[in-house]
């Protein structure tokens, strides 16, 4: 998979992963970084701290399925509107995210356009 060239890449991809994932559904960040070949889960969480407003970030979790207690109870709030399986500490394992194949290509075809091209 050809790199992204610049950290603003990096981050729009993120966001471009984020909005894929249905309503009523998590995922992890470890999951959005070996989706885009990141070699760190840090790095879409530092994308989220610059996130637009309007991106559903209630959706992407750390890998136990939590969110930073600071963030908890609006994720909730969100999770009970669109039927996401949680619990008094985050989202439940049946709340999982996985992609299809096909989704999955969808998702690295809206992602094209960021990539550097291959040499």
């Amino acid at each position: 998979m050809p790199a992204f060239p610049d950290p603003e890449s990096i981050d729009e991809a993120v966001y471009r992963v984020l909005e894929a994932v249905p309503a009523g559904r998590v995922t992890s960040y470890g999951s959005v970084a070996d989706l885009l070949g990141l070699s760190t889960p840090r790095r879409p969480a530092a994308a989220m701290r610059r996130a637009p407003d309007g991106l559903p970030w209630w959706r992407l979790i750390r890998a136990d399925g939590t969110l930073p207690p600071t963030l908890l109870a609006r994720a909730r709030e969100h999770w009970e509107r669109e039927g996401t399986p949680h619990g008094t500490l985050g989202a439940q394992p049946s709340a999982r995210w996985e992609p299809t194949p096909e989704e999955v290509e969808a998702i690295l075809a809206r992602l094209d356009e960021l990539r550097e091209p291959s040499a």
